[in-house]
């Protein structure tokens, strides 16, 4: 039997009663618009900061402004095999068609060979998605996307406040994408960025998003509601409920190409500054709590952990465990979530078979090994601050059960 009542949530940023009583306060004192875009500049040391409505509203604006500084000669945008749908559902939105590349599944990154080997003649974009808080290899597109002529996409939607020998992430590209959406490092419900520093591009997004509408005041009344009862919500305490309501729709992955592209409101921004200040307090606690459950991965062959490297520890989303078989992950899901860990197997397919997402593609190619693999045999598990040393010993436990 599950244990409804005390259920661990996968994702999401604690927000105690002090912060939001100073967000409360300081989104009825005043707009102060670029307050949360100065923090991230200051972050990123980035020229130019844009904030919208949500990560995939992000990444379909900086696309379509991509595109438009090839004038049309370029159409093409190049995608991981296994991301996030919101990545795909960002290209369809832009009119971009789609060369998918496959993944090698111990990095969650491109396979660099496949990479190698397409045509990208057209492509206008590469995007890295840093999926789980793991850093692509950015020396190797960054060199990919030089010879190719085609602009280059630091998606970090999962990764922000993450640091490598290559840089702090989103600031590896021509452009960086940032998403404050539920169960990211930084959550504020909704809500993303885009950074730059090339002025090119910041002028064409500048001019997009003069025409971009803002919240109304309902709106922010509602944000400011639904930031509150997040708040609760996340509590393992409490999360059973939200959890046990379906049509909430927790924890699923939705295609979705249809999707509005808004501004960001005031709520959100002063909410955005504020929880800024204990970013890198919570991705040092992800750190650690990733390096206290890597320890099933020295006890055989059954875990593999993708992008784990001591001392360089990723700030991971979530854990990503690669097991042996997909029978192994399918019973580790089973008696996690028995225990009340929120245990998943992330995305449900490769990109390639989203329903619909055919008439979007550059290409006819129908096999991604690799990204099959992660598919199958993948499953994440929570790294976050509310994550205590008793869940983690619960978790290892678990994994050590399964036959």
């Amino acid at each position: 039997m599950v244990k409804l009542f005390n259920q661990l949530p996968p994702a999401g940023t604690p927000i105690t009663g002090s912060e939001l009583f100073r967000i409360a306060k300081a989104s009825l004192s005043g707009s102060a618009d670029d307050i949360f875009e100065r923090a991230i500049k200051a972050h990123t040391a980035a020229c130019s900061c844009f904030l919208l409505s949500s990560g995939r509203a992000s990444l379909a604006i900086a696309l379509q402004a991509l595109a438009q500084l090839y004038d049309g000669k370029k159409n093409e945008v190049v995608i991981p095999a296994y991301t996030c749908f919101t990545v795909p559902a960002s290209a369809a939105k832009s009119h971009l068609k789609m060369r998918i590349v496959d993944i090698d599944p111990m990095t969650l990154d491109f396979d660099f060979r496949k990479l190698s080997e397409i045509d990208l003649s057209r492509t206008a974009a590469i995007v890295g998605c840093n999926l789980l808080g793991i850093l692509d290899n950015w020396s190797k597109l960054r060199s990919i996307a030089s010879a190719n002529g085609a602009f280059l996409i630091d998606d970090a939607a999962q990764a922000l406040g993450a640091r490598s020998e290559f840089g702090i992430a989103g600031t590896m590209g021509d452009v960086g994408i940032f998403s404050f959406g539920r169960g990211k490092n930084l959550s504020l419900y909704s809500g993303g960025a885009i950074i730059t520093s090339n002025e090119r591009i910041s002028s064409v997004i500048s001019h997009m998003m003069a025409k971009i509408p803002r919240p109304s005041i309902f709106s922010e009344l509602a944000t400011l509601a639904k930031i509150v009862m997040y708040s609760v919500l996340i509590n393992p305490r409490v999360y059973w409920l939200p959890a046990s309501i379906p049509f909430l729709g927790l924890g699923k992955t939705i295609y979705d190409p249809g999707f509005d592209i808004g501004g960001l409101g005031v709520v959100r921004r002063h909410a955005g500054r504020i929880l800024l200040d204990k970013l890198d307090s919570i991705n040092m606690r992800r750190r650690e709590n990733a390096r206290k459950l890597a320890i099933i991965a020295n006890e055989g062959d059954r875990f593999r952990i993708p992008g784990y490297c001591e001392p360089n520890i990723p700030a991971y989303l979530r854990l990503p465990v690669l097991c042996a078989t997909k029978a192994i992950r399918d019973n580790a899901i089973r008696e996690l979530q028995r225990n009340g860990i929120s245990a998943s197997s992330m995305y449900p397919s490769t990109v390639r078979q989203i329903s619909g997402i055919e008439e979007h593609l550059a290409s006819d190619e129908v096999d991604y090994p690799g990204a099959q693999t992660v598919v199958d045999r993948m499953l994440v598990l929570p790294t976050h601050p509310m994550l205590a040393d008793s869940d983690i010993q619960k978790i290892i436990k678990c994994l050590r059960n399964i036959n």
